[in-house]
């Protein structure tokens, strides 16, 4: 029974009635409080899915920006011949812009296992509107470099020339210096494997070719045709000295 007038039933009591309050607040939530469905939990997964696959043609989208932006500044030539070709293109932009070229200085290349970069730095100095022009020139053209710096300072604080110093990078696949030999090796593994299958020059070149045991059983044969003919000259030499003698006295 219930009692909260005596103080050794008060515990007993008050557990009893926060187990019936505890009871009663699960019935109600059995009641009205529903699971959620496995289309609920299916349409979060769905939706999820969608927020992953949205992600995925974006990250693609500016994949395909930047392999566009790639292809445009690639090199297919060795990266040896790329420095000088640079130097020919700064060399005429900044003609073209009327601004003077003060220093061209190529940096040290960064490769990958993807890719070759082949960075420099240059300085010119003009006025400000023909710096940007020179920059400009460099970016919309087809000159294969990309701008990755950009820095300006005041020569004369009267007018507005300006020296800039900007970063240039070329980019190319990364070179294997024995690309071409291998070229060449494999003519002439070629040009064995043809003289291989080629059964008339394998038997003009037995028929030239002789056998150390064949070489060995003709030098007998060549030795005592030699000495023969010595010996006949010996005989011939000796009767007619001896025709000579006799012919003195």
């Amino acid at each position: 029974m219930i009692s909260f007038k005596d103080p050794r039933d008060q515990l007993g009591s008050g557990l009893f009635v926060g187990g019936i309050a505890l009871l009663v607040g699960a019935l109600v939530m059995l009641a009205f409080v529903k699971p959620p469905s496995a289309k609920g939990i299916q349409g979060k997964k769905l939706a999820k899915l969608r927020q992953a696959s949205n992600a995925i043609d974006t990250a693609n989208e500016r994949i395909a920006v930047i392999e566009q932006v790639f292809a445009k500044t690639k090199w297919d030539v060795k990266p040896d011949l790329i420095t000088g070709e640079v130097l020919s293109i700064v060399r005429a932009a900044t003609g073209k812009a009327s601004v003077k070229l003060i220093s061209f200085r190529p940096q040290r290349s960064v490769e990958t296992t993807d890719l070759l970069q082949l960075p420099y730095v240059i300085a010119v100095d003009g006025s400000f509107p023909n710096v940007v022009k020179f920059v400009q020139s460099i970016e919309e053209s087809d000159a294969k470099l990309a701008v990755s710096s950009f820095q300006l300072a005041s020569a004369e604080g009267t007018s507005d020339f300006v020296t800039a110093s900007i970063g240039l990078v070329a980019y190319r696949d990364p070179y294997t210096p024995g690309a071409d030999s291998k070229s060449t090796t494999g003519d002439s593994v070629k040009g064995q494997e043809s003289a291989k299958a080629d059964p008339k020059s394998e038997g003009q070149a037995k028929a030239n070719q002789s056998t150390p045991v064949e070489s060995v059983k003709k030098a007998p044969e060549e030795t005592n045709k030699a000495s023969a003919n010595v010996g006949e000259l010996g005989s011939k030499k000796s009767v007619e000295s001896a025709k000579k003698t006799l012919e003195k006295q």
